[in-house]
């Protein structure tokens, strides 16, 4: 519940997401900087195929337009998505995202490359491995700096608990 300077609360993850996602589990947390602003985070793991799905998909379908649309590499050399979405009428906002899934061979960064690699697990190997999906959202003010905050956050929050997740991965 702690990363760096920022302190984590719990939200509540609407029923309807529950039901989607089912029987993927998933933790909502926003973590509080007093100087830094907020991001939000989101993990989604299980085995559910449709749940792990490239998350682009919802962002279009709630009204959302996507640019700057990349893979990175952060500090720490993790490979992630990164993208900006913007939403007009009422929901008027632009949100920085970065995300990635971790499976049991560690980082991917591409939604096509998970999807393929859950069908060829499920299909060719015979078995459902268990997948996390993590996202991490920042308000967006179109600075470099905004971005920046929210790669140094990935980053902090990586090390902070990738050995706990490969941990959990490895004993399921």
């Amino acid at each position: 519940m702690k990363i760096g300077n920022y302190t984590g609360i719990s939200l509540v993850v609407p029923e309807e997401t529950k039901r989607t996602l089912k029987p993927a589990q998933v933790i909502d947390r926003q973590y509080n900087s007093i100087n830094d602003g907020s991001v939000d985070f989101a993990l989604v793991f299980g085995e559910n195929r449709d749940a792990l799905h490239d998350p682009r998909a919802c962002l279009l379908g709630a009204g959302g337009t996507i640019a700057d649309d990349r893979e990175e590499i952060l500090t720490e050399g993790i490979k992630v998505r990164s993208c900006r979405v913007t939403f007009s009428g009422e929901r008027k906002s632009s949100l920085q995202i970065i995300y990635f899934y971790l499976t049991r061979e560690g980082i991917v960064s591409s939604p096509t490359k998970i999807r393929s690699k859950l069908l060829w697990d499920s299909l060719a190997l015979g078995r459902k491995e268990p997948v996390y999906f993590l996202r991490f959202v920042i308000q967006d003010d179109g600075s470099a700096e905004t971005h920046q905050k929210l790669r140094d956050f990935v980053c902090e929050a990586w090390s902070a608990t990738h050995k706990k997740l490969m941990k959990r991965l490895f004993s399921e």
